[in-house]
């Protein structure tokens, strides 16, 4: 079975480097990439995943704000540069 996961990242370089790693791991699910953690939130409400990479410094809303507002309960690994 492969952990579904979500990337939320406000830098795209940053996305690409944790996508090209996860591409290399066959248990790892990337669904879905986002620079933008609102749009993150209605996909993963409505898909559910297992793990999500998370920055801890964005606009709109930081990860740890992400994490207190998300109804789905899952792992999560914070990246930051």
């Amino acid at each position: 079975m492969k952990i579904k996961t979500v990337i939320i990242d406000d830098e795209p370089l940053a996305i690409d480097v944790i996508k090209n790693y996860c591409d290399t791991i066959s248990d790892i699910e990337v669904l879905n990439c986002f620079t933008n953690p609102v749009e993150a939130m209605g996909f993963i409400n409505k898909n559910p995943v297992d793990l999500i990479f998370i920055d801890i410094e964005m606009p709109l809303l930081s990860g740890i704000e992400f994490i207190d507002a998300l109804k789905l309960k899952c792992q999560f690994i914070f990246t930051t540069a």
